[in-house]
């Protein structure tokens, strides 16, 4: 079996980070099979329909409650569609139990996604208010809160001396997604506003090795065609994700001084 120096692998991201798409909750994710392939334990933090607040936010909370040592820690973080917006809201203004995460954030906060607001029909309480909020965004403030995101994120791991690694659902480079509302060309309209994204700790993946368009490539997708299907959250870790590690000598079969 590969080994790893890390005993933790905690990851965050969307639809394409969980196994929610499965009955069973299976192996059916990247995460688990990397984590299962090198004997580290997995927190998976990832959720259906959740932006990049939501990652963000979701790996500083819970490493922050569970004080996990930060030399047996690697964070993977994969970034969502730029056009969602997530709302933290409380439990006991707005009772409804779906997409609960008390036990991440608070015993009255639970996340409200945004991953579908804009194909939300007679859209009532906080859905309403996400869809006003909504016809107020811009490529620019999406931009920005994706920006944001990223940064905070990288910030806190970088001061906690946590090793990780960024990647991406899709090559926002190389995509439009429909499915995510808005489609923000990141990096040129981050650049109008004199920022960018800092990607010295992504992982240098060809355009089509990121992991939605791997399985496109290969059509391994679900039948709604955008989602992965059975085969390549398990081929892909497998195939791209455990060599580049390897290379990074995050994983190996002898002792390496790990993260670089």
């Amino acid at each position: 079996m590969m080994k790893s120096r890390y005993k933790h692998l905690v990851v965050s991201g969307c639809s394409f980070t969980t196994n929610e798409h499965v009955p069973d909750r299976s192996d059916w994710n990247w995460p688990n099979i990397l984590a299962k392939d090198t004997n580290m334990i997995i927190h998976n933090l990832a959720t259906a329909g959740a932006g990049n607040t939501h990652i963000a936010n979701s790996i500083i909370v819970y490493l922050e409650k569970t004080q996990l040592p930060p030399e047996d820690v690697l964070v993977i973080a994969m970034w969502s569609g730029t056009g969602r917006i997530d709302f933290t809201v409380s439990t006991e203004i707005d009772p409804r139990k779906k997409y609960t995460w008390n036990y991440l954030y608070a015993p009255s906060c639970r996340l409200h996604q945004g991953g579908n607001w804009w194909n939300t029909t007679n859209p009532i309480g906080v859905d309403k208010i996400l869809t006003d909020y909504s016809k107020f965004q811009d490529e620019y403030t999406l931009g920005l809160q994706t920006w944001l995101a990223m940064t905070n994120l990288a910030s806190y791991l970088n001061s906690k001396n946590i090793c990780h690694f960024f990647t991406s659902f899709l090559h926002y480079a190389s995509n439009e997604i429909y499915f995510d509302a808005v489609h923000v060309d990141i990096d040129n309209t981050l650049a109008k506003m004199g920022l960018k994204i800092d990607r010295s700790r992504w992982l240098n993946l060809a355009s089509a090795d990121y992991f939605g368009d791997w399985c496109v490539k290969r059509g391994l997708l679900t039948p709604d065609g955008f989602h992965p299907g059975l085969d390549g959250p398990q081929r892909w870790p497998r195939e791209i994700l455990i060599p580049l590690l390897i290379e990074l000598n995050v994983l190996y079969n002898e002792q390496s001084d790990g993260c670089n």
